[in-house]
């Protein structure tokens, strides 16, 4: 007989309490098809005030999805803030452009982490593949 209490499926409400309540956001991940997922933050407006929650649309893998909002969450608890318009060095191994995005239902407004195509340019810029990644660029997401 154990007396362990069993962990909380995974995306369940209970599952999204315990990550606020340890960590301050989690990750949610919505399939927006053709590869492409809806990565996003919820918690971080909340547990950094006056610092948007993150958003990534292009068809990276899940873990370098979460890598890279990691990576901005542990800039934010050392003290960094982030806004649409910066361009950020060292997510993961790149620089990201960040551009403000509205996301829900319900809506919200959120940083939408631009990720530059293989020549490292983003979107609006000349030369940009406008192939790379063209949902990444969509200022609403639903999910």
């Amino acid at each position: 007989m154990s007396d362990k209490i069993p962990e909380p499926k995974v995306g369940s409400a209970e599952w999204a309490e315990a990550k606020l309540t340890s960590h301050g956001f989690y990750v949610h991940y919505v399939p927006l098809g053709d590869g492409y997922v809806n990565a996003h933050t919820h918690g971080v407006a909340e547990s950094w005030p006056g610092q948007l929650d993150l958003q990534i649309v292009v068809a990276l893998g899940p873990q370098t999805c979460h890598g890279m909002l990691s990576d901005f969450v542990s800039r934010i608890r050392a003290g960094e803030r982030f806004q649409a318009g910066d361009r950020v060095e060292r997510i993961l191994t790149q620089p990201v452009l960040l551009s403000e995005a509205q996301e829900g239902p319900p809506l919200r407004t959120l940083l939408r982490v631009l990720v530059p195509d293989e020549a490292g340019k983003f979107p609006g810029e000349e030369g940009y593949d406008s192939e790379w990644a063209p949902r990444q660029a969509e200022l609403e997401t639903r999910g």
